[in-house]
């Protein structure tokens, strides 16, 4: 016949299971936390990378675009008009008259290097931009102004731009990532991609003239 423990016994035992269980929980409860924790703090590093990303990268095309911005107006001052054709900023002898917005030959007054030499694309001559991303292209473009302006604006045209750095490099330059914005508001505009993975285009400012 099995004897029965006594009464005393039997509340020291229940209060080792209880005082087991109770580990037990704060044992699952702390594992959990820092599971939970470990999570949270891979995907703050995962954002925090992905903005730097963008940012350092929109901060760069910004540059990329001063650059030649700057060199285009320093070969405007020695040749009379801009080039459209990138390549004519580190080589002199490339400043043919088809090279050259005004179509007057600009060989025998071209005083460059305006620009160090760029990587180009071999089909369009557009200078690439590897430290934007891949496939980033510009060179120099113009339109019309509004009609309350002087008449021209010159511009640097960046094409295939991730979404993500169209909007960093608009914060970068114009202080807003709103890409409503015109060259009479700023000296840079944005226009972004449809869809995921899209991609858009960057304009910079060189400077508006009267033609």
């Amino acid at each position: 016949m099995m004897k029965k423990l006594p009464s005393a016994l039997w509340r020291q035992a229940a209060r080792r299971t209880r005082r087991g269980r109770r580990a037990l929980q704060r044992g699952f409860t702390l594992v959990e936390m820092l599971m939970v924790m470990a999570v949270i703090a891979v995907v703050t590093a995962m954002i925090a990378i992905a903005y730097n990303g963008s940012s350092s990268k929109g901060l760069a095309m910004v540059s990329d675009a001063q650059t030649l911005a700057q060199g285009f107006l320093r070969a405007k001052q020695d040749m009379g008009c801009y080039p459209n054709a990138p390549s004519v900023l580190w080589s002199g002898t490339l400043a043919t008259a088809g090279n050259m917005v005004c179509g007057v030959d600009g060989t025998q007054v071209w005083d460059g290097p305006y620009v160090n030499a760029l990587p180009t694309d071999a089909a369009t001559g557009d200078v690439e931009l590897p430290g934007v991303s891949a496939g980033v292209l510009a060179t120099i473009a113009s339109e019309a102004t509004p009609a309350t302006s002087l008449g021209v604006y010159y511009f640097i045209h960046v094409i295939d731009v991730p979404n993500d750095i169209v909007t960093a490099a608009l914060l970068k330059c114009n202080g807003s990532k709103a890409t409503t914005a015109t060259f009479q508001q700023g000296s840079c505009r944005g226009t972004l991609g449809a869809g995921a993975g899209a991609l858009g285009t960057f304009d910079y400012k060189i400077e508006e003239t009267s033609s």
